[in-house]
């Protein structure tokens, strides 16, 4: 199985090192471009690989991994999702330090903000960041 990232940091690397050691490959992008993330691809081997965010989004399933203030950009200009399916990564919390601030939401779930962002996209797969299984690999 291919997987996409949207996103390229902890969680997106700790993602690919899972999926790429069950014998899955990985496609990274950035909003900075696949050229940024070369020693990225090359620290994590075979089956990496770097592409743009439109690139990696159009694969069968996308892993959405960008900090929440980031969503909305990251989504935007992508084409209509028609069954592909995005793995959501995602907490709103739009401050993380000195300590934890969740978004005002209006009620809905990060999911439903999110689905409402992909044109086609009608229930994102909500993961945790927090799995132990990715933590570990982090």
């Amino acid at each position: 199985m291919k997987f996409g990232t949207i996103g390229a940091g902890t969680v997106a690397l700790a993602f690919a090192r899972e999926a790429l050691a069950t014998g899955h490959e990985v496609v990274l992008s950035s909003r900075r471009g696949p050229d940024y993330l070369v020693g990225k691809v090359a620290k994590l081997g075979r089956g990496a690989s770097a592409a743009t965010v439109e690139e990696a989004a159009s694969l069968d399933y996308v892993l959405l991994a960008v900090p929440w203030r980031n969503v909305e950009a990251a989504l935007q200009r992508l084409p209509a999702w028609n069954g592909r399916v995005l793995i959501d990564a995602t907490n709103p919390f739009i401050e993380t330090s000195p300590q934890l601030v969740l978004a005002d939401l209006g009620g809905k779930g990060a999911s439903e903000v999110v689905a409402a962002l992909g044109p086609g996209l009608r229930s994102p797969q909500q993961v945790s960041a927090r799995h132990p299984r990715i933590m570990r690999s982090a």
